[in-house]
């Protein structure tokens, strides 16, 4: 027998059916709102943020201008021109003193130390204006750059570059107050003096030795001549001093009396005997001219050599007569 199902349960199905269909529809338009909701929430949360750290940035950001830097490594006495510099902006609040900003401030200006790619232009680091060209230009006002002429010896082997500092050693004949005899004598005349360049070398380029006849000193008018008088009149010796060692100390120097000590005294020459003929006495009437004998007297003399043996010298009148008595050789 065919079981049918009743009317009341054909009448709700489709309803039923109408209704879950519809009760997923408006659940998945919710779910697709909050979706773009929450999507836009988040894209103005960010874009708001982005917006006021731009504006604290501008906010904190202080005002900037735009400065000299050295556009490549500038050895010293480099004169500068446009291939040399180039601008950087710089804090405005921050520049240091003396930064230069117009590139006609620094046409034609000498660099007085060294310089790194980057480093900052500074007035302090420039020669004056008319200074000069070269090294010329980097010699301080009131001083003097004297040149030595050096060997491997005087010039400590070719270690000597330019910013180390050495002393002036000078050796030279000596003259002896009231006589003229002389003593050579060594004494330091120059004292923590600054070396400004070896050769045609400004700036260290490497710590190896180079072997140069000329080194350029940094001196004082004043030193320049006590310098100038130790060369000419003397042999000079450079000896060089710790970079933090300035301090100067006094020396008296020394001769070679007192570095070797001084001389045993010699002894004194022998006497020997010397002759003389006496004062004849005075001849007797009737009778002839006495005959004058010879005497012998002592004097000091020359001492002999060793093999020479002693010396007599015999008077006879107006004649003299010298005579060597050979020494006994001793067995």
């Amino acid at each position: 027998m065919a079981i049918f199902p009743d009317e009341g349960q054909l009448s709700k199905s489709p309803r039923r059916r109408s209704s879950d269909v519809s009760s997923r529809k408006v659940r998945t338009r919710a779910t697709v709102f909050m979706v773009i909701a929450l999507t836009a929430g988040l894209a103005a949360a960010y874009l708001i943020t982005n917006l006021l750290a731009r504006r604290a940035v501008q906010e904190v950001r202080p005002p900037m201008v735009r400065v000299l830097v050295a556009s490549a490594d500038l050895p010293l006495a480099t004169t500068l021109g446009p291939e040399s510099v180039a601008t950087l902006e710089w804090p405005a609040t921050s520049v240091p003193p003396g930064a230069l900003i117009d590139l006609k401030a620094v046409a034609e200006r000498v660099t007085t130390a060294p310089m790194v790619k980057g480093e900052l232009i500074t007035e302090a680091r420039l020669a004056p204006r008319g200074a000069g060209q070269g090294i010329a230009a980097v010699v301080p006002s009131s001083m003097r750059i004297m040149a030595v002429r050096v060997n491997d010896v005087s010039g400590l082997y070719g270690w000597l570059h330019p910013g180390d500092y050495v002393d002036v050693i000078t050796t030279m004949t000596e003259p002896i107050e009231r006589s003229t005899d002389t003593v050579v004598r060594s004494k330091i005349v120059l004292q923590n003096i600054a070396v400004k360049a070896v050769g045609k070398e400004l700036v260290t380029q490497d710590a190896r030795p180079h072997d140069v006849p000329v080194v350029m000193l940094l001196v004082t008018p004043e030193q320049s001549e006590r310098l100038a008088l130790a060369a000419t009149h003397g042999e000079i010796q450079l000896t060089m001093r710790s970079g933090t060692d300035h301090d100067e100390v006094t020396t008296p120097g020394v001769s070679a009396v007192e570095l070797l000590g001084p001389v045993a005294p010699s002894a004194s020459p022998p006497a020997v005997l010397v002759a003389a003929a006496a004062t004849p006495p005075p001849a007797r009437a009737g009778k002839g001219k006495t005959k004058s004998s010879p005497v012998l007297v002592a004097a000091p003399v020359s001492a002999p050599s060793k093999h020479d043996g002693d010396v007599v010298e015999i008077l006879r009148g107006d004649r003299l007569e010298e005579r060597r008595m050979r020494a006994k050789e001793s067995p």
